[in-house]
C-alpha cells in the first residue's frame, strides 16, 4: 500500500487495510520519505518502506492510496515505474479517489475502463481512460475507485483479485 507522506486519506488507507488484514495478506506500506505519515483527518502511519526501494517481484500486489498528498505520485517515476512492473508481472494494481491519477500518467489507464475522484476524470480521460460513474471499476487486474464512501468495497475487490 503506498500513501502520501502527508495527506493521505484516512478512510482509504484503514477501510481497505482492515480488509486485507482479515483475509491474512503481509501488508506493507510505504511512503515517499522515512517517518511517520500523516493523514487528512490526522490518522499517523508508521510506513515499513520507501517506495523507492520496493522492487516488484517482492509483491503480490500494489495500492495507491488517494487524498490531497497523494498528488505527490503524479509524476513520480518510481511510482510509475512500480507500477507498470507490477502490471507487466500479471499483479493486480490498483489506486482510489485521486491516485488513479498516477497509474493514467504511468499509461495504466489507456484504453481502460476506471473510476475516479471528481476532480481528475477529465485529465484521465485525456489520457485514453474510459470513465465509468461507479463506485469500483476492474479492467483486468487494474481496480480503481472514486472515493472514501467506497474504500471497503474497493478493498474487497482488490482482496478477491489476490485469491
Amino acid at each position: 500500500m503506498v500513501i502520501a507522506h502527508q495527506n493521505f486519506r484516512d478512510e482509504e488507507y484503514f477501510k481497505p487495510r482492515q480488509v486485507f488484514d482479515r483475509n491474512g495478506f503481509n501488508v506493507t506500506v510505504c511512503s515517499s520519505k522515512p517517518g511517520t505519515a500523516v493523514g487528512k483527518l490526522g490518522a499517523k502511519v508508521e510506513p515499513d518502506t520507501t517506495i523507492d526501494s520496493v522492487k516488484a517481484e517482492d509483491y503480490d500486489g500494489l495500492v495507491f492510496i488517494g487524498g490531497g498528498g497523494s498528488s505527490e505520485y503524479f509524476n513520480s517515476a518510481v511510482a510509475h515505474s512500480l507500477a507498470k512492473e507490477m502490471a507487466a508481472a500479471g499483479k493486480p494494481v490498483g489506486a482510489i479517489c485521486v491516485a488513479p491519477m498516477t497509474l493514467a500518467n504511468a499509461g495504466l489507464l489507456n484504453g481502460r475502463s476506471f473510476t475516479a475522484f471528481p476532480s481528475v476524470v477529465e485529465q484521465i480521460k485525456a489520457k485514453g481512460g474510459i470513465f465509468a460513474d461507479v463506485g469500483t471499476v476492474q479492467d483486468g487486474l487494474i481496480i480503481t475507485a472514486d472515493e472514501p464512501g467506497s474504500a471497503e468495497q474497493f478493498g474487497r475487490d482488490f482482496a478477491r483479485m489476490l485469491h
